[in-house]
């Protein structure tokens, strides 16, 4: 989730309102979250999202820790692409 959005994590899914759009996060997880983004916060969800530690547990991230980018998408394998790069976040 980017500043400004809504994160809502229920019964399983992860949803991310953005203005008018709806944006379904693929995967199933745990945990219950509905979190409006601030102007510098960061919602983050690890990989194994049974087991990860992520914005569910510690809440959103600021900007000034967020250290990389990510730069290619590799599974699942029939999504394999290059990620664009924002000039600035």
């Amino acid at each position: 989730g980017l500043p400004g959005e809504r994160v809502v994590v229920e019964r399983g899914k992860v949803t991310v309102y953005s203005g008018s759009e709806e944006i379904k996060i693929a995967g199933e997880t745990n945990g219950f979250v509905d979190k409006k983004l601030g102007p510098d916060e960061y919602f983050v969800l690890g990989d194994n999202r049974y087991n990860s530690f992520d914005s569910r547990n510690w809440g959103p991230v600021p900007r000034k820790n967020i250290i990389g980018l990510t730069r290619l998408k590799i599974f699942p394998i029939n999504e394999f692409e290059l990620i664009k790069t924002p000039t600035s976040l």
